[in-house]
């Protein structure tokens, strides 16, 4: 595949922007007292919903030993409670705290000021900024059951 290949593909694409902005996400989880997959899962876990370990661990594409520890990490600072599936004892889910909310919340807020002052993406319009939303939905990771044949 020569460069002019690589120029079209959107996953050659994507795969450089996300390179080029781990520093940035890493900078934003510092300031927090977290790695940049700990902010991240924090990120993802909604309000008042609970979430399967097992698909975290498929949306932040990590194995189940490492989503283990950042769950412990978030636990230990009083972000998440894990429990058993009220289906299935071998599930485990987790879900905010009341000041994992909190520190979500201004998780996001601070985020978001860093993206609007210090980004490299600040001045990016709607228009770009909808196109990635709509590139996340069409390729959003969902938990594969091993049950299930894939075609």
């Amino acid at each position: 595949m020569n460069n002019d290949e690589l120029k079209n593909n959107p996953y050659w694409q994507i795969t450089l922007l996300s390179s080029r902005l781990k520093h940035d996400v890493a900078q934003v989880a510092e300031q927090h007292g977290l790695a940049p997959s700990q902010m991240h899962a924090l990120l993802l876990v909604e309000p008042k919903k609970q979430i399967a370990m097992n698909q975290l661990s498929c949306m932040i594409s990590c194995d189940a030993s490492y989503i283990t520890s950042i769950v412990d990490k978030l636990t230990n600072l009083g972000y998440i409670r894990r429990q058993e599936s009220s289906l299935d004892r071998r599930i485990k889910t987790i879900e905010l705290t009341k000041e994992g909310v909190v520190f979500r919340a201004k998780l996001i807020r601070d985020f978001n000021d860093f993206y609007r002052h210090q980004s490299q993406l600040q001045d990016i319009g709607t228009d770009i900024t909808d196109a990635l939303e709509k590139i996340v939905a069409i390729t959003t990771v969902k938990a594969i059951n091993k049950n299930t044949p894939t075609t």
